[in-house]
Formats: C-alpha cells, structure tokens, sequence
C-alpha cells in the first residue's frame, strides 16, 4: 500500500476513530488465527494421497504443536509450567530483596559515628536492590 509502519503508528496516536478500528480489525485477525489453529489441532486438515499421479483418497493430519500451544493458553498453570516457575521466582526474589534492603537499611547507619556526615546511598542501595529483583 505503500504506507510505512511510523505512519500507522502516528495516525493511531493521533486518530482516535483509525485507533479504535484498527484494534478492532487486530482483534478480528486474532480470532481468525485462533480459529484456524484450533481446527487444525482439533479437527485436522485432509492432505491429498496420490498413487502415480492419481488422487487416491485422503489422510486427515492434526497439528500436535498446534494442540500444545492452544492448551499453554489456556491452562499455563498446567501446561505451561514455566510460567508458574518463573512467577513463583519472581515472589521469591521480591521477597528476599525486600529482607536484605531491610538488612542494609538497619546495618548502614544514616550518618557517619566517626564524621557526622550523612549516608545518602544507603537508600539508593536498598533500591537499586529492589529495582533489580523485579526484572528477574
């Protein structure tokens, strides 16, 4: 069409109306791949069988990936375990990050015995730490 992706982009920051239709049209192409996914993982398609040139009958073949991916989607807890490992992970790390920031923050004191200066990085220490656990 000759319409480049940055101008799809600006028209739907700036359209309102092009915005909603084009997330309609999106969610339409969506419902049409799951459909079709779902068939051939559950229905199958028929592949043609040929003998010598000539069609011969059919076979019915089904998308055992295709049968995987619809059942990750839409039972992850069960099929997708990793999703659940990586959450579970996540908690963990937010939890212990929380424990050592609160470690650091009673450790460091907030000035200095020795010169009475503040210990400003304590906190940003405690942060940084708390920053980082959430990207795991």
């Amino acid at each position: 069409m000759g319409i480049s992706r940055e101008v799809v982009y600006l028209w739907r920051r700036e359209d309102s109306d092009f915005s909603m239709k084009f997330d309609e049209i999106n969610s339409e192409i969506t419902e049409r791949l799951e459909a079709s996914a779902f068939q051939r993982a559950v229905e199958g398609v028929e592949k043609d069988i040929y003998y010598k040139g000539i069609r011969i009958g059919f076979t019915r073949d089904y998308s055992d990936v295709l049968t995987m991916f619809l059942l990750k989607a839409r039972n992850p807890e069960k099929y997708n375990p990793t999703a659940r490992e990586k959450e579970i992970a996540q908690e963990v790390s937010r939890e212990i990050s929380t424990k050592v920031a609160a470690v650091i923050k009673s450790v460091i004191p907030d000035v200095c015995p020795e010169c009475r200066n503040t210990f400003p990085f304590k906190n940003t220490i405690a942060n940084k730490l708390h920053q980082l656990s959430t990207e795991v």
